[in-house]
């Protein structure tokens, strides 16, 4: 038989977890393993090992003096069944993830969404995971499911999310919840709906049409930097050479000060913008 020492240092060793200061004993609640009862009053931490396995010890912290000990009531020691156990599975982490609904989904108008946090630490990030590790359920953690509204009227999916934001974040350990979601995450709208109409015509506010114009430059500007065909790109430097003129200043700027350039099919900038004002580029 192992001797207490080597019973701690094997405990250790394989210890994903350890919540420190997870109680106090109270009277005639614990043995020590190696015979006698624990008096009251005394600290504990809990181990959590990569077998799944829970084994107490004493101190608020693991140090050299923790001894392993037992809840009076169960017939083997924690240790004792751990010890047994013969090539266990590790039940894998849960992964973080970002949901990517399908097309059937959003036919269905909701999914399904699951989230976890660490079963010891209610101060712990929630995060979203798979199904898989839903359905595995790694015992370090806990595990929550959520109905989300993906189609459908915007109204509806911005009521019953928000309804169900509110709920699950007055659970206890669920308040971060919140920082996730958004009532409309993972939302659009049904095709040919009024709200479908509506967001494309929101899109199209967004555009603005430039019509176009010719531009005479001022005299006397010097244009020794050559014109749209002798522009290149430096070796090692990905900014284009050149300059044009601002139509709102009259000032020369550099290429590189332009933005949403549009290349011709020889690869050469030929349109440009600068505060808001279209340039053609020489």
């Amino acid at each position: 038989m192992a001797s207490l020492k080597q019973q701690m240092m094997d405990v250790h060793r394989i210890s994903e977890v350890i919540q420190t200061y997870a109680g106090v004993t109270e009277s005639k609640e614990f043995t020590y393993t190696h015979g006698g009862k624990v008096p009251a009053g005394i600290r504990y931490h809990i181990h959590y090992t990569t077998t799944k396995k829970e084994v107490i010890m004493t101190g608020g912290t693991h140090n050299s003096n923790s001894k392993i000990i037992e809840r009076v009531g169960d017939n083997t020691s924690t240790y004792s069944r751990y010890v047994r156990l013969k090539n266990p599975k590790r039940t894998p982490y849960p992964i973080r993830i970002y949901p990517s609904p399908k097309k059937s989904d959003y036919t269905s108008g909701r999914i399904n969404r699951y989230f976890t946090q660490l079963a010891n630490d209610i101060q712990s990030s929630v995060f979203e995971v798979s199904k898989t590790d839903y359905d595995t359920k790694n015992s370090l953690y806990r595990f929550f499911e959520v109905a989300w509204i993906i189609s459908g009227k915007r109204t509806d999916a911005i009521r019953i999310n928000l309804s169900t934001i509110n709920s699950v974040s007055r659970i206890r350990g669920n308040e971060g919840f919140r920082k996730l979601v958004f009532p409309l995450q993972l939302w659009k709208p049904t095709k040919n709906t009024s709200d479908d109409i509506q967001s494309k015509l929101s899109r199209l506010k967004n555009v603005t049409p430039v019509e176009p114009f010719e531009y005479t430059p001022p005299p006397n500007i010097d244009w020794s930097l050559g014109n749209r065909s002798e522009m290149m790109y430096e070796e090692g430097d990905d900014t284009l050479r050149g300059s044009v003129i601002d139509p709102a200043t009259g000032n020369i700027v550099s290429i590189r000060n332009l933005t949403n350039i549009v290349y011709g099919e020889d690869g050469l900038p030929i349109i440009g913008f600068i505060n808001g004002s279209r340039v053609d580029i020489p």
